[in-house]
């Protein structure tokens, strides 16, 4: 669990926690649900069977590469500070042999209370796997999908890209 330095409004509610998933989802708050480890994506969002509340950045089933795997930081001065969580090099689970190398963050702006999902590297290669970006609220009754696929790489999502998020 990282504790955002700034309170940070999600469909609502002011988080001040937020839990990283090593599958490409950050979860905001600390209690913790049933729903939190359904890494495998089935359905878009609202899906009362996904983590919630949540912002997926690139969920799907990935292994971490590296021990720095997922990385947290703070940066800048308030009232302009941004939390980040960045997933580096992860790969399609099980194994670091594949070919498919996957760098993404997720930011959260103060200054605005929005959010970037951002794309370094995405070699999806050999990628058949199922995928979910999108965020959903705190009872998974609202939710945007921008991608959802039941296997394949993705289609909208490529390297150095990025999506400005609000969930106000």
């Amino acid at each position: 669990m990282q504790t955002i330095p700034f309170a940070f409004g999600f469909y609502g509610i002011s988080y001040t926690q937020l839990r990283p998933s090593s599958n490409g989802y950050v979860i905001f708050g600390s209690t913790a649900r049933g729903e939190d480890n359904a890494y495998y994506p089935s359905m878009a969002l609202p899906d009362t069977t996904r983590p919630h509340a949540a912002a997926f950045v690139y969920n799907s089933d990935l292994y971490q590469r590296t021990t720095a795997g997922i990385c947290y930081a703070t940066v800048g001065t308030a009232p302009n500070r941004r939390a980040v969580v960045e997933w580096l090099d992860t790969a399609m689970c099980c194994g670091d042999g594949g070919a498919q190398h996957f760098t993404f963050e997720l930011i959260l702006n103060e200054s605005d209370g929005s959010m970037d999902f951002v794309y370094s590297t995405m070699t999806t290669a050999g990628t058949t796997a199922n995928f979910l970006v999108g965020v959903q609220n705190e009872l998974a009754t609202v939710g945007s999908t921008f991608q959802y696929s039941a296997g394949g790489p993705p289609s909208r999502i490529m390297s150095n890209m990025s999506l400005h998020v609000t969930a106000l």
